[in-house]
């Protein structure tokens, strides 16, 4: 996510001097988009894990949906 959120920056700056188009930057915000809604849902996906499953009813099901987090933001890392 925060590289998505650097390249988002960087572009709007490029942009503003007129070194890249607007087409990159809208390019930027997009795949920055995306990133934070891929984030989203898989917080949302470890939410409604907990809440389905309170007091640790299937604790296998949680470490899945938070492993699957940590292989997410791994992914949106890189």
């Amino acid at each position: 996510m925060r590289d998505a959120e650097a390249n988002l920056q960087r572009m709007r700056s490029l942009a503003e001097e007129g070194i890249v188009s607007q087409d990159r930057l809208d390019s930027a915000h997009t795949a920055y988009e995306r990133t934070r809604a891929r984030l989203n849902a898989v917080q949302e996906q470890v939410r409604q894990a907990h809440e389905h499953y309170p007091a640790g009813d299937s604790p296998q099901m949680i470490r899945v949906h938070e492993k699957d987090l940590q292989r997410q933001q791994a992914d949106l890392r890189a």
